[in-house]
């Protein structure tokens, strides 16, 4: 008898749900039954918690174990004994799980051989950022209500009005109001409220235990409801001084600290407790609140991971005014400190570069400049669609707003949005040319130094375009740039090519699923057409670039290639954070996932000039020539706390696009000379 179209449904979905536990797990399925059981649709992912599967799968024996594996949608179970397993799979295979209050589908169980080992993290054994401290119940539960009643919320409506027009929560200030504007406080003009009575008791016990060593003068109150957060962002430097502290009322929540060199390390506040950020923490880890209704915690006992909701929560946070410029030891990303030093650049706009930015301005005549005028062409014929979150975004801008493409290329954005006045610029001659026969306004320059006068321009747009910049520090520069040229309340749309290409089992990007494709239309760098790998690259002469330094040689089956330059003391690495040039660039594999964050990516260029031929090189065979361009792809968090070091930036939003990383900017005042 021939299985029915519902039961070949079942046999393909339990086909790949084996596949797929066998892919990302490592475990196999057992036709038999066991203790073990994978429940699928029962994970974290899906909004199941640990409680919720224990009350559905307790009933039918003694459980022994629960497995909650992070970011997936499945999760395991285990039983003292198989015959709890065998009647949970005869009871509750098909379970829906809405009807316990989560949202989802219904469950599948399969037996399975073992359970898979996940390290569950706690709070008492959690990485934290350097220079963070996280207090425990720091105050009772009489004192919390003390003090969210010392917050009077309704009170001088006219005042709060201003204070609670925040989109995402309800603010109120103390001492002295934060200027969202700009990103700080008017010194000058103190508010007449200065910070609570009520306040002293907890900053006393701070002190006592040592973590705080000076006297807050300044208080912002912030209360999330359920679902809401906070965009990552680090304090200005400039603003206050180095401890800043954070007292969490009413509900619990999880931080998220994230370093511009890809490091993540998400904090539980618990309720009642209290975080003091110095150093590192204060200057460098963006901190940031995501926006949802639960998070992903250490269960009570510290044994596997579980779902908290989250409640009505109040931050308290605690700061000291800055009365003298910031003199931190972090001069790249502090305000005070690049003031001070842009003011001296301009000063000696004549010196010659530092030995770094020189080397770096090499690497990028030779591995992106230089490619993009040989293979502008074939470059264009690949670039037609405009990328639908790229055009929403023009789509929402005021009508005659003027718009500058940094990075224009082939003019594909310069197209359509009639309701804006529309210019582009773009350091690849023959790429403007192409767009100027388009019709298109263009203009040739560099992104470093953008040839428009400051604070002229509505919106701004860079795809694809800061990620082909060798050091952190040309990176925020071009960054800079933008917010130079943007009127205050102007926006800018960032895209980067991302080191996560793949984002969960649904997300993969179209660079990694079109492995066996041409090359497909995406906002984000590319490699050529077809498939390539690392033994495919053609041996090829050295690329000379404009100053007769030499490139870089290609073998067939290194895989990398090497950057014969003026030497340098400093070692390859992947943090994403030097600003040192990297001696030896590998080559990265064409449709594949990233392995470093600087690479060199292959362009096949079809219809081009043939290869020059090495002497000595018997096989007359010619080949299309391959190019290989420079790019320095993002790890997660590493935009955005890139931007977070611009002073007159403001990140309205942040998210992946297909394998890119991208920001919408808000240029928050004037805050740069005219060019």
């Amino acid at each position: 008898m021939k299985p029915s179209k519902a039961e070949k449904k079942a046999i393909r979905k339990e086909a790949k749900l084996k596949s797929a536990l066998m892919t990302h797990e490592g475990i196999c399925t057992s036709s038999s039954p066991t203790k073990h059981l994978f429940v699928a649709n029962g994970g974290l992912v899906c909004g199941v918690s640990k409680e919720q599967l224990l009350e559905i799968f307790q009933p039918y024996g003694e459980v022994s174990n629960v497995v909650m594996v992070p970011d997936k949608p499945h999760a395991f179970i285990s039983y003292v004994d198989v015959g709890g397993a065998t009647r949970a799979v005869a009871c509750a295979q098909g379970y829906d799980i809405r009807s316990s209050g989560a949202p989802g589908a219904k469950l599948h169980l399969l037996y399975v051989e073992k359970l898979p080992d996940v390290i569950s993290p706690s709070n008492d054994g959690m990485v934290l950022p350097p220079g963070l401290i996280l207090v425990h119940d720091i105050i009772s539960e009489d004192y919390e209500r003390e003090l969210l009643a010392a917050i009077c919320w309704e009170e001088d409506f006219s005042t709060q009005k201003a204070q609670n027009s925040l989109r995402h929560r309800q603010v109120k200030h103390f001492g002295y109001e934060f200027r969202y504007d700009n990103n700080n406080v008017d010194k000058d003009s103190p508010l007449e409220q200065p910070v609570p009575a009520a306040c002293c008791c907890v900053l006393d016990t701070l002190r006592n235990l040592g973590h705080l060593h000076q006297e807050p003068d300044q208080l912002t109150v912030n209360q999330y409801l359920p679902g809401q957060g906070i965009p990552p962002h680090v304090d200005t430097h400039s603003a206050f001084e180095d401890q800043l502290v954070s007292l969490s009322l009413g509900s619990a929540a999880m931080m998220e600290f994230r370093r511009d060199d890809g490091r993540h390390l998400p904090v539980v506040l618990p309720r009642r407790s209290a975080i003091v950020m110095t150093g590192e923490s204060r200057y460098l880890w963006t901190h940031g609140i995501t926006p949802r209704k639960t998070d992903v915690v250490p269960t009570e006992s510290g044994r596997g991971l579980t779902l908290q909701p989250r409640g009505l929560r109040t931050s308290f946070t605690f700061r000291k005014v800055r009365r003298t410029p910031c003199d931190c030891g972090y001069p790249d990303q502090c305000d005070s400190q690049r003031s001070a030093s842009r003011v001296a650049t301009d000063n000696t706009e004549d010196e010659a570069l530092s030995k770094s930015n020189q080397e770096a301005a090499e690497l990028e005549c030779a591995h992106v400049h230089q490619v993009y005028e040989e293979i502008a062409g074939h470059f264009s014929g690949t670039r037609h669609r405009q990328w639908p979150q790229v055009a929403e975004f023009l789509a929402s801008q005021p009508r005659g707003s003027l718009m500058l493409d940094v990075g224009s290329g082939n003019g594909k954005y310069l197209a359509g949005s009639e309701h804006l006045v529309k210019v582009g610029c773009d350091r690849s001659g023959n790429l403007n040319e192409i767009s100027r026969r388009r019709g298109h306004e263009v203009f040739g320059c560099d992104c470093l130094r953008v040839a428009v006068r400051a604070a002229t321009i509505d919106v701004c747009l860079s795809i694809a375009v800061i990620h082909h910049l060798s050091t952190r520090e040309r990176r925020l520069a071009a960054i800079e740039e933008l917010m130079r040229v943007l009127t205050p309340g102007g926006k800018a749309l960032i895209y980067v090519w991302a080191m996560e290409q793949e984002r969960g089992e649904q997300a993969k990007s179209s660079y990694i699923k079109k492995k066996n494709a041409r090359e497909g239309e995406r906002p984000g760098v590319r490699s050529g057409p077809g498939t390539t790998d690392a033994a495919s690259v053609n041996r090829r002469e050295p690329t000379t670039s404009c100053d007769g330094m030499v490139g870089e040689t290609v073998t067939g089956n290194t895989g990398d290639a090497t950057m014969r330059r003026r030497s340098t003391d400093g070692h390859p690495g992947d943090d994403g954070g030097s600003d040192e040039v990297p001696r030896k660039l590998p080559v990265h594999v064409n449709r594949t996932n990233f392995k470093h964050q600087d690479v060199l990516v292959p362009w096949h260029l079809r219809g081009g000039r043939p290869p020059p031929v090495a002497p000595g090189n018997d096989n007359d065979e010619q080949t299309p020539p391959v190019f290989h361009r420079f790019y320095h792809v993002f790890r997660q968090g590493e935009l955005e706390a890139l931007c977070a070091s611009v002073s007159c930036a403001r990140t309205v939003r942040s998210f992946h696009d297909n394998g890119n990383w991208c920001v919408v900017l808000e240029k928050t005042r004037e805050d740069s000379p005219p060019l």
